[in-house]
């Protein structure tokens, strides 16, 4: 994935204060985001977003388990075999 696509990703759209639009995020305004250390912070809240929603999941979902490591029986690695 290119660089600008990953940073886009990462602080999302701006609402446009004439028009009161979501737009994307201009390549300048990317680079001052990435230069500035704010962009350590907004990744950490970010990934306590996601656990915070993983931890209200049931406790039976796939993704629930991997974050707490209860991982149960085994799966082959590597590409399927034909029938």
């Amino acid at each position: 994935m290119p660089v600008n696509r990953v940073l886009r990703r990462i602080f999302g759209r701006k609402r446009d204060e004439g028009t009161g639009k979501w737009r994307k995020l201009h390549i300048k305004e990317l680079n001052d985001l990435y230069a500035s250390p704010i962009i350590v912070q907004v990744i950490k809240s970010r990934r306590m977003t996601w656990v915070g929603h993983v931890t209200s999941m049931e406790e039976s979902g796939g993704v629930n388990r991997v974050l707490v490591g209860k991982l149960e029986g085994n799966t082959l690695l590597g590409r399927p075999r034909p029938r």
